[in-house]
């Protein structure tokens, strides 16, 4: 008898987690990141705390050379069939959602910008400059390049006005 006060909270529990299925294990899996130092300090030492760490995308690099093939975004050398350098965009991960991207943005212009690197180094027509932003919306888990827009957010175009392939950078949160 003394068990029925607790059965029916995690009976109910259970019925509306059944319901939700990914969305509750998104939320679960959330708070048991929030608090894993806390979660794996009260496990006995025996035990390991496999509570793993979620990172985030801390920024991406642009990185030239055909040296660096195999670092790049999907290996995808994103200047390919322009007639510029080998260009790649390196990915730099982090722990503290804090200090994640928010989001990613092109820049397309006429003019350089001896501060920031060019997408299209080498070939002909506008810049393409890269942006991140920090500030606004949801942490970044990962990014991809795809010729579609997919995931949660994506860039415009950067080929555009180049013809050739559509190609987007795309995240997930």
């Amino acid at each position: 008898m003394h068990l029925l006060p607790l059965v029916a909270p995690i009976a109910i529990f259970a019925a509306i987690a059944w319901r939700w299925g990914n969305d509750v294990h998104m939320i679960l899996a959330a708070i048991a990141q929030i608090h894993r130092q806390a979660i794996c300090s009260i496990l006995p030492t025996e035990c390991k705390c496999n509570c793993a760490p979620v990172s985030f995308v801390e920024g991406l690099d642009v990185v030239y050379g055909e040296n660096n093939k195999g670092r790049g975004l999907n290996g995808r050398d994103i200047n390919a069939g322009f007639r510029g350098e080998y260009t790649y965009l390196v990915e730099r991960r982090t722990d503290d959602p804090h200090r994640a991207v928010r989001g990613f943005s092109i820049t397309y212009t006429r003019h350089t910008d001896h501060n920031a690197a060019d997408l299209a180094k080498g070939a002909r027509g506008l810049y393409r400059y890269l942006n991140a932003h920090y500030h606004d919306g949801r942490p970044i888990k990962s990014v991809f390049l795809s010729e579609a827009r997919q995931g949660d957010g994506s860039t415009e175009d950067i080929n555009k006005d180049r013809g050739g392939v559509y190609l987007y950078l795309c995240w997930n949160y």
